[in-house]
């Protein structure tokens, strides 16, 4: 991509009248320049979203910053407006985080295994300090969204329900609640049917600014063709 499209934000590219996808568009209008979370159980839809939403922003022109922490992708995304990065530490997805490359939409996918894997070796005076990283990240890039007129979409796992005793799915939140605060949506990702052949998940409104909790706003379906998305807002 040119530089000097990188340099502007989607609202400039949309009145000169570049073609946009309609769905960058939309979650434009819905999440506006800020970040936005995503979480639900493995195997809902989450990371296909995610790398969906990529390849629809790098259509369009628009320069993607996507870090991989699991290695969930069957293969890495090949796109020039797409900057692929993986890794499992979460020291380095700290740093990474606070050296913003300029990008027009910021995807971690996901960010609550690490900090798990990080805390769970970390000695009680440390554990502490992990959490508030989380938060320290969510802050980062809520920074980088301002500053670059961008969007940042954050995977995430909900909080298990080991060991209590009653917990209603509805209830089930993501990990690090602090961090919340920071996104300005937050969906959560279902599994509402499976079969040999596909999988099919909903992405529904958990906490938004826009719609009631469980307003369906996108649907997946992931078969040995690949993955639909079906925008429904």
């Amino acid at each position: 991509m040119d530089r000097s499209e990188t340099s502007k934000t989607i609202v400039e590219m949309v009145k000169e009248k570049k073609p946009v996808s309609e769905i960058v568009r939309k979650i434009y209008s819905l999440v506006g320049y800020d970040t936005f979370m995503v979480f639900g159980p493995t195997g809902s839809g989450k990371t296909s979203f995610a790398l969906w939403l990529a390849h629809e922003f790098a259509r369009s022109g628009l320069k993607v910053w996507y870090l991989d922490s699991e290695r969930n992708l069957s293969r890495a995304p090949k796109h020039e407006n797409i900057e692929y990065i993986y890794t499992p530490v979460f020291d380095e997805i700290f740093n990474y985080v606070r050296n913003l490359p300029k990008a027009h939409l910021y995807i971690i996918d996901s960010i609550g295994i690490p900090v798990l894997a990080a805390y769970a070796e970390s000695s009680m005076y440390e554990k502490g300090s992990m959490l508030l990283k989380m938060v320290t990240i969510a802050h980062y890039l809520k920074i980088a969204t301002y500053r670059n007129k961008a969007l940042a979409l954050i995977i995430n796992q909900p909080v298990s329900p080991y060991g209590k005793e009653k917990v209603s799915e509805e209830d089930l939140r993501p990990l690090g609640s602090k961090a919340l605060f920071l996104s300005k949506e937050i969906i959560r990702s279902y599994i509402v049917e499976t079969s040999p052949s596909k999988t099919i998940c909903e992405l529904r409104a958990w906490r938004s600014r826009k719609f009631g909790r469980g307003k369906l706003l996108f649907r997946v379906e992931i078969t040995d063709q690949g993955v639909n998305v079906k925008p429904l807002i």
